[in-house]
């Protein structure tokens, strides 16, 4: 978990925006660690990161999704795509009611 941490703290921003393989991912590792790890330090890192990729997002005219084309090019797919960074949004809100699908995690959740 340690070298992963590192790996992930080393190289920032870098890469595509993406759920699956991306920064989107790399934001994900450490809302994982933090919650496993109890290091909320992990957790704050993590809220900044997507803070800084949304507001590139909005700057740029979308999210890097695709290398070798612009940011404007829509996919609208879960693991490589806007709805898996939704998702990603949301779980960094409500950490503990979502689960990480990248762990395939499953929670019984009750409607009120």
């Amino acid at each position: 978990m340690e070298v992963a941490l590192q790996t992930t703290q080393k190289y920032g921003l870098q890469g595509l925006d993406l759920l699956c393989c991306g920064i989107f991912g790399h934001i994900e590792l450490l809302l994982v660690a933090a919650q496993k790890l109890s290091r909320p330090d992990l957790r704050e890192m993590a809220l900044q990161r997507a803070t800084c990729v949304v507001a590139r997002a909005e700057q740029t005219g979308g999210y890097q999704l695709f290398p070798n084309l612009p940011n404007y090019v829509f996919s609208p797919s879960f693991f490589q795509g806007t709805a898996g960074i939704g998702y990603e949004l949301l779980r960094l809100a409500y950490p503990e009611i979502l689960p990480s699908v990248l762990l395939l995690e499953s929670r019984g959740m009750a409607l009120s």
